[in-house]
């Protein structure tokens, strides 16, 4: 009786064992992927602030990423399972001039890629209004088709005429709507922005970062009805990326804010 009991005492710990095992195996096969979100870049001190950095402190984070061992990745490449070991996605919200006048070069220097999110009403207004002077100026159609060119960059949607902050906060669906009333609101918005899209490049993007971080299941449904699966928010996390492709594909980041170091950033957020 006692043997018996040894063997299935035995036979319970190899299951169990192969079990943990077959957890360990997925555990390690799943993928952290780190999306660090900038706004601005400014040499001008005033301007420093939460949202604002200087291109000393862009350049130091990219020598950062690649001393440690990160390789950025774009949306596209996540879309085709084209994930480096240790990935890192680089977003520019907003559709600043200083992304394209700062962020390029430094980005190219350092082998990496990046997202801008632009938003569709100041790239038509700069576009008919040119402002190249001002330190706090957007791009224009041209300037973003150029951005698009250099392959270092993907665009995506900021909305097209929803970025600011009021009765309805960003994209988000106002108290006084109805789930239709926002439906039809929203979708008018993000369609507007792709046909000015496919206007300057060609093409469409299936990108988008909701602004100011504002979005809700409904913005979600409805953001993907329009064709986007790869959705930006302002949510604090490390993302773990699915085994298998999910659509939508719903990714945190951190804001990067001026004022310390590349290592004391990063290393704070990704102790969490």
């Amino acid at each position: 009786m006692k043997k018996i009991f040894a063997f299935l005492f035995a036979c319970v710990a190899l299951v169990s064992g192969m079990a943990t095992g077959a957890e360990s195996d997925a555990d390690a096969n799943e993928t952290e992927l780190l999306v660090v979100m900038y706004h601005h870049v400014s040499e001008r001190k005033n301007l420093l602030n939460k949202y604002v950095i200087t291109p000393e402190e862009l350049e130091s984070d990219m020598a950062y990423l690649q001393k440690n061992g990160y390789e950025s990745v774009l949306p596209s490449q996540l879309r085709r399972g084209e994930i480096p070991k240790k990935p890192v996605m680089i977003t520019f919200d907003d559709g600043f001039l200083s992304t394209y006048k700062y962020a390029l070069p430094i980005l190219q220097k350092y082998a990496m890629t990046g997202v801008c999110a632009v938003v569709g009403s100041l790239v038509q207004e700069y576009t008919d209004t040119p402002n190249t002077v001002s330190d706090c100026a957007y791009m224009n159609r041209d300037t973003v088709k150029k951005l698009r060119d250099s392959g270092v960059f993907e665009i995506a949607c900021h909305t097209y005429d929803m970025h600011s902050l009021g009765e309805r906060k960003g994209c988000a669906k106002k108290q006084s709507e109805s789930e239709n009333e926002y439906r039809t609101v929203l979708t008018q918005d993000l369609t507007q922005f792709n046909t000015l899209y496919q206007e300057i490049t060609g093409t469409g993007t299936d990108i988008i970062a909701f602004p100011y971080g504002e979005y809700s299941e409904a913005t979600v449904n409805i953001a993907a009805s329009c064709g986007y699966s790869v959705m930006l928010t302002c949510d604090e996390k490390i993302n773990i990326l699915p085994k298998e492709k999910e659509s939508p594909l719903i990714l945190g980041r951190f804001n990067r804010p001026h004022g310390i170091s590349s290592q004391e950033f990063f290393e704070k957020i990704t102790s969490r």
